[in-house]
C-alpha cells in the first residue's frame, strides 16, 4: 500500500470535517510516511494539504478554519503567518487582541496605550495609578524648603527651561523637580 493510500485509509470523510483516525499528538493528527531509515512524520493536516493543494508556502503555517485540530479537509485549511494563526485562535493573544478596554475599564486609545518591548498593549492610566500607589506606599515627604528655594531660583533665572532641562541643570531627577514645582503651585 502506498503512503497516500495508507493516509486516506485513516481519514473519516463527512460532509464537513474530514477527521483523522490515526495517531495524534497534542490534539493534532500525526502521519508517518516513507519506510526504514527514510521514515518521517508530519502533521496529518499538512500531509493532506500537500497531497491536494501542493506545498505550503515558505514561512506560512496552516490554520484550521473549522477550529478542529484533527480535521484534514483541505477546504478547511488556509496558509497564514504564524502570528495570524495565533491571533485567530482562542488563546490569550487572540482574546487580548479584541479587547477595547483594559481590565480596569480604561479605553485602549492611541493616547492611552503603549506597547511593551514584547509587543503587549498596556494602559497608560493604569501605569500612572500603579506609580502613584507605589509613591504613596513608600511614604510621601514634602520637599525641603532649601530644595523649593533652589527650584524657584533656577526657574526665575532660566524661565525658558522645561522641567526636564531644569532637572538636568540641578542634577536631580525629572520627577523630583516636577513634584517640587507642583508643591510650589499649591502654596
Amino acid at each position: 500500500m502506498s503512503d497516500e493510500e495508507r493516509f486516506w485509509s485513516k481519514v473519516e470523510k463527512t460532509d464537513g470535517c474530514w477527521l483523522w483516525q490515526g495517531q495524534s499528538r497534542n490534539g493534532y493528527g500525526l502521519f508517518f510516511w516513507g519506510s526504514g531509515k527514510n521514515q518521517r512524520s508530519t502533521g496529518a493536516h499538512r500531509y493532506a494539504y500537500r497531497l491536494t493543494c501542493g506545498e505550503i508556502p515558505e514561512g506560512l503555517v496552516l490554520d484550521h478554519l473549522c477550529r478542529v485540530p484533527l480535521c484534514v479537509n483541505p477546504q478547511h485549511l488556509e496558509p497564514v503567518t504564524r502570528r495570524e494563526n495565533v491571533l485567530r485562535g482562542i488563546g490569550a493573544p487572540a482574546v487580548n487582541r479584541v479587547k477595547t478596554h483594559c481590565d480596569n475599564g480604561h479605553e485602549f486609545t492611541p493616547e492611552n496605550t503603549y506597547l511593551t518591548k514584547g509587543g503587549a498593549r498596556n494602559c497608560r492610566a493604569c501605569g500612572r495609578d500603579r506609580a502613584n500607589r507605589r509613591f504613596w506606599e513608600k511614604g510621601y515627604r514634602p520637599a525641603s524648603g532649601a530644595a523649593k528655594k533652589r527650584v524657584q531660583e533656577a526657574m526665575s533665572r532660566h524661565p525658558e527651561l522645561s522641567t526636564a532641562q531644569l532637572a538636568v541643570k540641578l542634577g536631580w531627577s525629572h520627577g523630583y523637580v516636577q513634584r517640587i514645582k507642583r508643591e510650589l503651585r499649591e502654596v
